[in-house]
């Protein structure tokens, strides 16, 4: 097939123009074809005691990246005071954060800095008392094994504690000179439970020879 001159003239054009992209193309960094995949480097940056918002401003200006996180995150921080030389951006970060809650993601060209939702907790709270009189108990022991804590009633041989959240708590109750109780409660929510105490002779004897 014999081409005209200008069908030829429009071919060599379009290759000139190929071979132009092609050399074009060639010379540009890889990053300009990825997005987001920018190298993060290394981290060179002293801060010295400076409150977390500001600590950051200055970390910002040593990075490709800008941080992103609540007010209300900021103001339950502690002041900063961090020192890298050439330290790579991931090691720098988990310094930065380290002893706190905060964890960080990469998100485009920013650092994203949450804190996890606080873990449920339930209260048990209620009273301690005479079963026969009613009396309140003061001082009477409230203990929960699976949690290895406890209190002890106050004045009014009321108590209060708070825990983890659990299907059910055990609970030992105890005072001297009365028979001690466990019980298990079930924890749907906040409970509050009494606890009466039968007298026990053999208890009070008990508690006289630990006391001599």
């Amino acid at each position: 097939m014999k081409l005209t001159p200008t069908t030829a003239y429009r071919i060599e054009r379009y290759r000139q123009a190929l071979a132009l992209l092609f050399i074009v193309t060639s010379c540009l960094p890889p990053s300009v074809f990825a997005q987001d995949q920018r190298p993060p480097g290394l981290v060179t940056v002293t801060v010295v005691n400076r409150p977390f918002p500001e600590a950051l401003s200055i970390i910002e200006t040593k990075i490709p990246y800008k941080f992103a996180y609540s007010s209300e995150l900021a103001r339950a921080q502690k002041n900063i005071s961090i020192t890298a030389a050439g330290m790579p951006l991931a090691d720098f970060l988990g310094q930065l954060f380290q002893g706190t809650s905060l964890t960080w993601q990469i998100i485009g060209d920013q650092i994203v800095l949450q804190s996890p939702a606080p873990l449920p907790r339930v209260t048990l709270s209620g009273y301690i008392r005479d079963a026969r009189t009613g009396e309140s108990l003061v001082g009477a022991s409230v203990y929960l094994p699976g949690q290895a804590t406890g209190v002890l009633s106050n004045s009014y041989g009321f108590f209060s504690i708070t825990v983890g959240a659990a299907d059910s708590l055990a609970v030992e109750v105890s005072y001297v000179g009365y028979r001690p109780s466990l019980r298990r409660i079930n924890m749907q929510g906040d409970q509050a439970i009494s606890f009466p105490l039968e007298h026990s002779a053999e208890q009070e004897e008990i508690g006289k020879l630990v006391v001599a």
